[in-house]
C-alpha cells in the first residue's frame, strides 16, 4: 500500500465517486486477470451485490447509483477505464 505508484485523488463529486468505484471493480477485468469483475476474489463487488453479511456500507453505495439494480447495470456497461478517471 505504501508503494510509490499510488496517488491521492480528490473526489469532489458523487459522479466522480461512482466512476472511481467502477474503476476499482473493473481494474482486474481491464488488466486481463478475469473475464468479469464478479470473478475476482479480492474485489468488493461481489460483497456489495450479495446478501451476505458485510462491513461494507452496501446501502450507501447503492444510494450513489440509485438502487442495487442501477449499481449492477452501471457496472455492466462497457466503459473506457482510462477516460473514466482522466488517467
Amino acid at each position: 500500500m505504501f508503494e510509490k505508484n499510488f496517488q491521492r485523488k480528490y473526489v469532489a463529486t458523487e459522479s466522480y465517486f461512482q466512476k472511481l468505484i467502477f474503476y476499482i471493480h473493473n481494474n482486474p477485468v481491464h488488466h486481463g486477470f478475469v473475464k468479469q469483475m464478479s470473478l475476482y476474489p479480492w474485489s468488493s463487488y461481489e460483497s456489495v451485490v450479495s446478501e451476505k453479511p458485510t462491513m461494507l456500507k452496501r446501502n450507501e453505495v447503492f444510494d450513489l447509483y440509485g438502487t442495487k439494480e442501477d449499481f449492477i447495470y452501471y457496472h455492466g456497461q462497457e466503459q473506457n477505464t482510462n477516460e473514466i478517471l482522466d488517467v
